[in-house]
């Protein structure tokens, strides 16, 4: 069946009532993940230093070590790409750092690195933490759209993703 609005799904069901409504379950991933983050000042602030980050970054000759750009919308669709972004940075080894930007001395670039990304540094804890709300949201999606919502739902995603906490 083609992808459909919510309008479109209702007219549809008239013809076919067996046909039953559900969410997207990647938005609703989303809504948690929302629901979660847009309360809390320490990823609020994670987001802030982001955006600042990037633009600090663009135009130099580190911009490839630049945050993903985040949309206005469906920015909680995207946690994962910053989160992705952020570990990366932070196990970049220095040399591969150093054979990307060789046309820099040694001092200098460690400075850049220092001036510009030490700032991941203080979130190394929250980082974690959301890598792990990341991995058991997706693990939850893919796990209702290959096996769907029924009875075992819960058991199933305790036992592929371990304590809740």
């Amino acid at each position: 069946m083609p992808v459909m609005s919510a309008c479109g799904i209702k007219l549809y069901q008239q013809n076919h009532p067996e046909v039953i409504y559900t969410h997207d379950v990647t938005h609703g991933m989303a809504l948690i993940l929302k629901h979660e983050l847009k309360k809390s000042e320490k990823y609020q602030s994670f987001l802030k230093h982001c955006h600042q980050c990037r633009k600090e970054l663009q135009q130099t000759e580190l911009s490839f070590l630049s945050p993903p750009k985040q949309r206005s919308k469906c920015r909680y669709f995207n946690v994962e790409r910053l989160v992705d972004w952020a570990i990366k940075i932070g196990k970049a080894p220095w040399d591969t750092l150093r054979e990307l930007v060789p046309n820099i001395e040694e001092d200098i670039l460690r400075k850049k690195l220092v001036e510009k990304l030490a700032w991941i540094l203080d979130y190394e804890e929250d980082i974690k933490r959301l890598n792990s709300m990341v991995k058991k949201t997706r693990g939850l999606e893919n796990q209702l759209k290959t096996l769907g919502i029924n009875q075992e739902s819960l058991s199933n995603f305790e036992q592929t993703t371990g304590d809740l906490t």
